[in-house]
């Protein structure tokens, strides 16, 4: 079988037998241009050529190269179908990371939010125990978990009150930054009244001091003492300030008087002895005192003083019941508690330093046998009779003296 004569080559022949002479070539070289065309890939005139015609020799001619371009097109397609279905999934896990961090999120707002009223009570344990640094940080999570939390900037506003910073005081108690704040209109009305103060001085402080105790804010005298006496001051002013306040802070004790005397370095030897109706020491709190004499006061609380420097502590003739009231003295050799109403000792290793204790003049006293386990004690003041002997021979055996005073001083 032939094979079928080129469309463009019969159309030649064609147009070069053609009858009628404006239909033929126009002469020979017209007849070789286009069997040239023809025999080089191109369109012949004969064919009366269309685009298509045109770009199908295009390709003819160039087929490899067609061939390649469509290879890659088909490579480049495949690639972006790919890259195209890879970005979606990624994008969708990142939707469903993006989703699942949302709801932790949620969650870890949810649960900081229920948490910080807890750090809140425990700032305030930790304040009414007298741990400020402990209570600053509790309070300060508290207020990071929870910003707007009423009850939280209510406590931030005392602690400003107790140091002096009225203005951040004010700010807080009048909701300037429109977050509210549990209302309290006698502190909102104390730190207006000192907003503009310039530094209190120590003539000023009995002042101050009265004006907390007239808008019910003795709760924060403690912090507000121990945050002023833990700074630099002059003695000569302070002292005569303190004694001041403890009158007003113990108005049933008449003709108080506060003698002191510097001792060592930095510390003070204190001497409230002889007033029967003292009780609250708080204006002495932070104070460096290495000497404390309360021999005849009332029931005196020594908890918010925090004496942690004192070595000697007189507390005859008061009316203390137990070691709990005097708190723990780390530094503490010298304790008098004759004729006091103290019964046990069971608590005597808080005074880990303690080598001289007198417990003459207690009725009923029962000695702890863990006095053996102080190390440091060297003798102990006892009423005589007022204990069986086997109960002394464990302290004899260990070395401790035994005093025994029969007057009554």
């Amino acid at each position: 079988m032939q094979p079928p004569i080129p469309k463009a080559l019969s159309a030649i022949t064609m147009k070069g037998l053609a009858v009628h002479p404006d239909e033929r070539y126009a002469n020979v070289a017209a007849l070789k241009n286009d069997i040239r065309s023809y025999l080089n890939g191109y369109a012949t005139l004969a064919e009366n050529p269309t685009l298509i015609t045109h770009l199908q020799l295009l390709i003819n001619r160039h087929r490899i190269a067609f061939a390649l371009l469509i290879f890659t097109l088909i490579i480049i397609s495949f690639t972006l179908f790919f890259s195209f279905r890879s970005i979606q999934a990624s994008e969708q896990i990142a939707l469903n990371a993006l989703d699942q961090l949302q709801q932790k999120n949620a969650y870890i707002e949810q649960t900081a939010l229920s948490v910080a009223p807890d750090y809140l009570e425990l700032a305030r344990q930790h304040e009414y125990q007298y741990r400020y640094t402990q209570a600053d940080k509790a309070l300060t999570t508290a207020l990071t978990f929870h910003p707007t939390h009423p009850e939280s900037r209510l406590l931030r506003a005392y602690i400003h009150l107790s140091h002096f910073e009225f203005q951040q005081a004010y700010d807080l108690l009048n909701q300037t930054d429109g977050i509210p704040t549990t209302p309290n209109p006698p502190a909102l009305r104390l730190a207006n009244k000192y907003k503009n103060t310039p530094a209190i001085t120590d003539a000023q402080l009995p002042t101050l001091i009265q004006a907390f105790i007239q808008h019910n804010l003795t709760p924060q005298l403690p912090r507000l003492f121990h945050h002023l006496n833990q700074a630099p001051f002059n003695p000569a002013t302070r002292l005569p300030a303190l004694e001041k306040c403890l009158q007003q802070l113990n108005p049933d004790t008449p003709n108080l008087t506060l003698r002191h005397t510097p001792f060592g370095s930095a510390g003070f030897l204190i001497d409230l002895g002889q007033n029967p109706e003292l009780s609250i020491l708080t204006p002495l709190s932070g104070l460096p005192i290495t000497i404390l004499n309360l021999n005849r006061t009332g029931r005196p609380d020594l908890a918010p003083l925090q004496l942690d420097t004192l070595r000697e502590l007189r507390l005859a003739h008061t009316r203390l019941e137990t070691l709990n009231q005097i708190g723990d003295l780390p530094q503490l050799n010298i304790l008098d508690l004759s004729h006091t109403r103290i019964r046990n000792l069971s608590s005597i290793l808080r005074y880990p330093n303690l080598t001289t204790l007198n417990l003459s003049g207690i009725e009923n006293l029962e000695l702890s046998p863990r006095l053996i386990w102080c190390r440091h004690l060297k003798t102990i003041t006892l009423t005589p009779q007022t204990q069986p002997p086997q109960a002394l021979r464990p302290l004899i055996n260990r070395g401790i003296i035994l005093i025994y005073e029969t007057g009554t001083p």
